[in-house]
């Protein structure tokens, strides 16, 4: 993924923002991955209190967190789940 990243949504582990990812990209929404854990090496131990961040284009920002919502790996914000946008 090139260009600005906005992070859509961060979890505890890495595996969590991997299937995060994986939902985006299967909905056609380019994401990335970045994961304070040294590449895996040290899964699980880590300084960050939210190690794994999901990341996408600014520009799909809203319609990502709108699918991890609908999916459940994510929480909807309050308004989020009246936004038709």
């Amino acid at each position: 993924m090139r260009g600005c990243a906005a992070v859509v949504a961060t979890f505890g582990q890495r595996y969590e923002a991997e299937l995060a990812g994986g939902y985006l990209r299967d909905g056609g929404i380019p994401a990335a991955i970045a994961v304070d854990d040294a590449g895996g090496a040290y899964a699980g131990i880590t300084l960050s209190p939210n190690p794994a961040r999901v990341m996408v284009r600014p520009e799909d920002l809203r319609r990502a967190r709108r699918l991890l919502v609908e999916v459940g790996m994510v929480e909807a914000r309050p308004g989020e789940a009246d936004d038709a946008g």
